[in-house]
C-alpha cells in the first residue's frame, strides 16, 4: 500500500508501531551537556511548539493559522490567523512567562 493511500488513522498507527523514532530520540537525548534523567523519573518538564498550519483553502499565507501544540493540553490551540508568526508567538510566550513569574511571586508570598 502506498503511503499516500493510508488514512490519517492508519498513518498514526504505523508511526506508533515503529521503533525508529524512539531510537532516534534516545540517541539525541543522551547527547549534549545536560544530565539525562532516568527514563522512569517523574519530571515536571515538557515542550510547547507553535506551528503555522495551513487551512484547506490555503493560498499563500492568507489562510494560515498559528497553532500551539502542548502535550499537557487535550488538543491543539488555534491562536488565529498567521499575520506575523514571530510577533504573535512571542506575545504568547511573554504572556506565559509573566503568568509563571506572577505565580512564583504569589507562591513565595503565600509561604512566607
Amino acid at each position: 500500500m502506498a503511503r499516500t493511500a493510508l488514512t490519517p488513522e492508519e498513518r498514526a498507527a504505523a508511526l506508533g508501531e515503529t521503533t525508529r523514532f524512539a531510537k532516534a530520540h534516545s540517541v539525541a537525548a543522551n547527547q549534549g551537556q545536560s544530565t539525562v534523567p532516568n527514563a522512569n523519573a517523574d519530571v515536571n518538564l515538557h515542550f510547547v511548539a507553535f506551528v503555522q498550519a495551513s487551512s484547506s483553502e490555503d493560498s499563500g499565507n492568507a489562510h494560515r493559522r498559528i497553532v500551539e501544540l502542548d502535550g499537557r493540553r487535550p488538543g491543539p490551540i488555534d491562536h488565529g490567523p498567521s499575520t506575523n508568526f514571530l510577533e504573535v508567538c512571542m506575545g504568547h510566550v511573554l504572556d506565559f512567562v509573566l503568568r509563571v513569574l506572577a505565580s512564583l511571586s504569589i507562591t513565595r508570598t503565600w509561604r512566607n
